[in-house]
Parts: structure tokens; C-alpha cells; sequence
């Protein structure tokens, strides 16, 4: 139950509900040992001022082994306040050495799990009102329905109802904003956040 750090063969593994992963920090130590002259190298992926994409490469000298991408949301937890594009990074990079070999029993770094299990308790501290939540939910999704094409128009009103919500409210409406539609006048699949932030960059 919970968080157990474990040492050994001068490695160090975190024990996160029976499941091994190893930390960002081990996976490039590992890494440098066994290859001193391969490189990782980050990239920004976008940046809107609400979602921070980040991918890492991992390249010996001639092609890429194995790539990580990892996204966080500006102001979704204390680290992300002030920290967002550096938590994304750190992430990726630790997905992309999980890929190429270096994830312990996981892909998932043990920063990412702890990261996700303290959001986890932090929502089910506060209690947060998921009738609440569940209703701006459908008012988001009506407004993406209705104002897709103009931005403009849907600006205000999901300012309005995004706002006032706590960290952890934005985090649990994103979660579930996140769910699949179609676009009617492209034929094209993507999420109803994907359009939602954009109203919320709109209205900045």
C-alpha cells in the first residue's frame, strides 16, 4: 500500500502499489552510464497557455531509438502553477527512456505515478461536487456543439462557467472533457477539450 523506495545493485526502483518503476533521475543516470556519447534531447510540441506538450528523443549517432511525448496543464496542481513545461519535459524524457529499455517493470516513471496519486487524494480531500461538475461538463460540450466555428462567440460563456472552478475541479471537467467527438464539418475525430481551450484562449 503506497510508496516503498527499494536500493539495490546500486539502482533505485519506488514500490507504488506492488508494481516497480523507476524514477526519471535513475532511468538517466542509467542511461549515461551505458552510453555516454548518445544524446536525449527535448522538444516543445505547443504551448497555448493552458496545455504544455513536450516530446524527448533518444539518438545514438546515426538514427532515433525511442521517443516519449507527456502533456500537463498549467495550473492543474502546485507544481504545474509555476512548473508545467519543466514537469512535461521531465516526463517525456522519462517515457522515452522507458521505451528503450530503461522503464523497470513499467513505462510510467515513478514522478508521474506519485505526481497522479497525490492529484488523486488531493480531489478526494476536498470532496469536490460531481452533480457540479457533471452539469458544466454538458454546459461545455453544448458549447462546443453549438459555437465550434466561432470562437469568438464561445469565449465568454466558458470563461464563465471554467473560471471559478478550483484546481481540482478543472482537473476532474478536462479529464472528462477529453472524451471523443465528431466534427460534423470536417468528418474528423478529435476531444471536446481540444475545442473548449480554445474558447478559453479566446477569452484570455
Amino acid at each position: 500500500m503506497g510508496m516503498q523506495i527499494t536500493y539495490g545493485r546500486m539502482t533505485m526502483t519506488v514500490n507504488i502499489h506492488g508494481k516497480e518503476y523507476k524514477t526519471v533521475s535513475e532511468r538517466i543516470n542509467t542511461f549515461r552510464e551505458a552510453h555516454p556519447d548518445w544524446c536525449v534531447t527535448t522538444e516543445l510540441v505547443s504551448d497555448d497557455g493552458l496545455l504544455v506538450v513536450m516530446k524527448a528523443t533518444i539518438a545514438d549517432h546515426e538514427r532515433v531509438l525511442s521517443t516519449g511525448y507527456a502533456e500537463e496543464i498549467r495550473g492543474s496542481s502546485m507544481i504545474n502553477k509555476t512548473s508545467a513545461l519543466e514537469n512535461a519535459e521531465t516526463s517525456a524524457v522519462g517515457r522515452a527512456l522507458a521505451f528503450f529499455g530503461l522503464g523497470g517493470t513499467e513505462i510510467a516513471s515513478a514522478d508521474e505515478v506519485a505526481s497522479a496519486i497525490h492529484a488523486q487524494n488531493s480531489m478526494t480531500g476536498k470532496k469536490i461536487n460531481i452533480d457540479k461538475l457533471t452539469a458544466v461538463v454538458d454546459v461545455a460540450k453544448q458549447l462546443v456543439d453549438e459555437f465550434e466555428s466561432d470562437l469568438e462567440q464561445g469565449a465568454k460563456p466558458a470563461r464563465e462557467i471554467y473560471e471559478p472552478l478550483s484546481n481540482d475541479e478543472r482537473m476532474w471537467v478536462n479529464g472528462e472533457l477529453n472524451a471523443k467527438r465528431l466534427n460534423k464539418g470536417t468528418g474528423k475525430q478529435h476531444s471536446y477539450w481540444a475545442v473548449f481551450k480554445q474558447f478559453l484562449k479566446a477569452a484570455a
